[in-house]
């Protein structure tokens, strides 16, 4: 029975934690959920494999009692054989508890939150844009270093426009680097980036390609606050930033010239996140390019500004209910 209880947690405990990393985060269970399937697979496979315990306990010698049909009815063999195999199983059981000190017991805790804090950032990149009228919206998070910021949804998605366009433009037997530069002024695309992605639209099909952008544009990136910029004035100062023309402001025109690209910051909108215990930054909400309208100048209004406050502090909100400490952050987030 000590064999039994030891491969009874051991299945238990492994089964469990590897239901709660997939089908848990999958599909919403509980860690409680989790461990009762795991439960489910141990008693299980008790079924299909005690009969093999039982032999192995043969060839290693251990002998049944010699006792007669007889005497297996007395009531102190039953109850002495009771009490050895409840001993026996509970012997076993705590045994297979040291599988525990083997395991990651935050892992799948990680893991969720960082789905969790994810979600936040993609819902930033994706939505963002609409929410206030403009190019782009990022959240950042900042490392532990303090002199970087971390992204985790830049780009989140293409749009089947966007994706349409780069696909009809790398089918083209005939093309310039100034087609190239043109093709990334438009997606966004670094021009380091064009030449492996051309390359790569020819291997696959279209469908195959469309993944393969996503999971290149949802992978973390990471940027050195620059003296000079506006994220870094930002993390400084502990303040909302609203610039009109960046690069015509004199506090950072050295670090935002403008290309005649049509592809650089004009309007910028930057609000710092702040920790609801220790009032830090833990990252900052960057918002490029208002878009112009006919009776409007394309700049950042009041209402911008209050609608990025707000959801900034429910960031910070949300941070305060899932990590125990802010330096937990960016452990979530990977």
């Amino acid at each position: 029975m000590v064999g039994f209880g030891i491969m009874d947690n051991t299945i238990m405990i492994h089964a469990g934690e590897l239901i709660d990393e997939h089908l848990g985060l999958v599909l919403g269970l509980s860690t409680m959920a989790s461990a009762a399937a795991g439960q489910v697979v141990s008693d299980f496979s008790g079924v299909l494999f005690g009969g093999t315990l039982e032999a192995a306990a043969s060839k290693l010698g251990l002998r049944h009692p010699e006792l007669s049909d007889k005497q297996r009815q007395m009531s102190t063999v039953k109850l002495l054989g009771t009490a050895g195999s409840a001993i026996g199983v509970l012997c076993g059981c705590l045994l297979g508890m040291l599988n525990i000190f083997f395991l990651d017991l935050r892992k799948v805790e990680r893991q969720k939150k960082h789905a969790e804090l994810q979600t936040i950032c993609k819902t930033f990149a994706v939505d963002g844009p609409a929410q206030f009228q403009a190019e782009r919206c990022t959240l950042y998070i900042r490392d532990s270093e303090d002199r970087f910021l971390w992204t985790f949804a830049k780009r989140w998605q293409l749009s089947d426009a966007q994706l349409s366009e780069f696909k009809s433009f790398t089918e083209e037997k005939n093309y310039s680097d100034g087609a190239i530069a043109s093709a990334l002024a438009e997606l966004h695309f670094k021009a380091s980036e064009i030449a492996h992605l051309v390359r790569k639209s020819h291997e696959v099909s279209p469908d195959e390609f469309r993944k393969y952008l996503e999971q290149q544009l949802e992978r973390p990136t990471k940027i050195k606050l620059r003296a000079g910029g506006t994220k870094k004035y930002v993390v400084d100062a502990k303040k909302l930033l609203n610039v009109p023309v960046v690069y015509s402001d004199p506090r950072f025109e050295a670090t935002h010239k403008n290309t005649g690209s049509g592809t650089r910051a004009s309007s910028v909108l930057v609000c710092p996140i702040l920790s609801k215990r220790s009032g830090e930054v833990l990252g900052v909400l960057e918002v490029i390019n208002k878009e112009p309208k006919q009776s409007e100048k394309p700049i950042f209004t009041e209402v911008d500004e209050r609608l990025a406050l707000m959801m900034c502090s429910h960031v910070a909100n949300i941070v305060d209910t899932i990590c125990d400490d802010d330096s937990q952050l960016l452990e979530f987030l990977g």
